[in-house]
């Protein structure tokens, strides 16, 4: 199995609660499908790619959502309905199929 530390890549995950994604995507829980560490995806740390759209969205995420605490945790790249997300690793919850 490819493991991504303690996650697999190609799997899904439940997200907790963000109030940025539910306005996004307008409902919970949300399920992302990992793809990779975020360093391992686009070869430097999300704080040096602040140009990529899923990075920004993910600061503005960090800050409507008060996640600053997260902040040193691995990040995760992963889809949400298709759409590229970053997320910190103590916001993915197990689901049957991880």
């Amino acid at each position: 199995m490819d493991y991504i530390k303690n996650k697999r890549k190609g799997k899904p995950y439940r997200l907790k609660k963000s109030e940025v994604f539910l306005n996004k995507y307008g409902r919970y829980p949300l399920t992302i499908i990992i793809e990779d560490r975020y360093e391992n995806i686009f070869n430097k740390e999300w704080q040096d790619n602040l140009s990529n759209p899923a990075t920004a969205a993910f600061v503005n995420r960090i800050m409507h959502d008060t996640l600053q605490r997260l902040i040193g945790q691995n990040v995760y790249y992963g889809k949400i309905e298709n759409l590229g997300e970053c997320v910190f690793e103590s916001e993915l919850e197990e689901t049957k199929e991880s």
